[in-house]
């Protein structure tokens, strides 16, 4: 939620935080939840993604990347799209520094497949939340 810019009244964490293995004010015991692997599950997954995909849409309503996307010089050519510079914004704006050629290269096929203008930029700022970068930093 830091790198999102959302308030917790907007983001609202505490609907899906449970399912992604938190109880607030109930840690497993005085050392607290552990991290990394520990997070890594399928019913955790679900609610990862459902959280990322609430935080997305909110971004987006607030036009986070709106004005990058749209003001490109060759918007019409799926083909020259500045695919490295989008995929690097993105994951800059998780915190995502040092991501793996894998998650970038993934990124950047996400963005010559996808033609739309929004659903690039709806992807731009939920996938990277769902890379294997972010979810074990």
């Amino acid at each position: 939620m830091r790198h999102t810019g959302l308030d917790c009244s907007v983001a609202n964490p505490q609907w899906t935080i449970g399912d992604m293995g938190q109880s607030p004010f109930f840690p497993p015991n005085v050392a607290g939840w552990k991290q990394n692997e520990y997070w890594i599950s399928t019913s955790a997954v679900w609610a990862k993604s459902s959280y990322a995909s609430r935080l997305r849409w909110r971004q987006f309503n607030d036009d986070v990347f709106a004005d990058v996307i749209a003001e490109r010089p060759d918007r019409n050519d799926p083909e020259r799209i500045p695919h490295a510079e989008f995929v690097a914004m993105a994951l800059d704006r998780y915190g995502i520094t040092s991501p793996s050629p894998a998650t970038e290269a993934a990124l950047g096929q996400y963005l010559v497949a996808e033609t739309a203008d929004w659903a690039r930029r709806a992807g731009l700022l939920m996938l990277p939340l769902m890379t294997p970068d972010f979810q074990l930093a």
